[in-house]
């Protein structure tokens, strides 16, 4: 799974108590923030990082917590990916090796490369890597 942070959005403490009662953790930076009623912890609300620490000083950061949200593999493209790419997805023969540089959800061939754009697209596996890699 590919995740990413978005801000958790919230407006107030007592949101942010009522959605961590309710399941939701959430982050301020590398620490996860989450209720528990595990009797190992000193507080219900905990912040985890390098080490455990009470919320206390945290609580007036609430605006810049974070939540943990999933994300496809095109979300993040900085680079690009070396991708299978087509414009026909039943086509075996169709399919071609290219450099995703860019996913456009809104258009038809939303998948961009340096000089063209695709309907679909997937990341080559490692295996397939491999496979098409001179061994010396």
């Amino acid at each position: 799974m590919v995740y990413k942070y978005v801000n958790a959005g919230l407006k107030s403490k007592a949101e942010a108590i009522k959605r961590m009662i309710d399941g939701e953790v959430f982050y301020f930076g590398k620490d996860k923030i989450f209720y528990s009623e595990d009797q190992q912890y000193t507080s219900p609300f905990i912040i985890l990082g390098d080490k455990e620490a009470r919320l206390g000083p945290s609580w007036s950061k609430y605006r810049e917590w974070t939540i943990q949200v999933e994300c496809s593999w095109y979300d993040n493209l900085s680079g690009g990916i070396l991708c299978w790419v087509s414009n026909d997805e039943n086509d075996e023969n169709g399919w071609m090796e290219k450099i995703v540089l860019g996913h456009d959800k809104d258009f038809i061939y939303p998948f961009r490369t340096r000089t063209s754009r695709w309907k679909y697209a997937r990341p080559m596996t490692k295996d397939e890597i491999a496979k098409y890699t001179i061994k010396e």
